[in-house]
């Protein structure tokens, strides 16, 4: 499913609309999907987010310029590690 929007540049883009940037977009949820049990695609990006954590902690955790960046760090990660 494409969008009819004019595409607009995008500056943090590797590459420039022009070359190999395509657009697209998908479904997140159908009217008829039930709204209180997770789609296949809300899972995926789910997953894609929580195996993301570690690498957004460990770049959370050497900013210089927040004074408690570990404790923060690690708070972010177990609030978003719970079930």
């Amino acid at each position: 499913m494409e969008s009819a929007s004019e595409m607009v540049p995008f500056p943090l883009l590797q590459t420039p609309i022009d070359s190999n940037y395509r657009a697209c977009t998908f479904p997140y949820r159908f009217p008829s999907d039930n709204p209180k049990r997770p789609t296949p695609t809300a899972l995926a990006w789910i997953d894609l987010f929580r195996n993301s954590i570690p690498s957004f902690k460990k770049r959370a955790e050497s900013d210089p310029t927040v004074l408690d960046a570990p404790v923060r760090a690690e708070k972010f990660a177990e609030s978003f590690c719970a079930d």
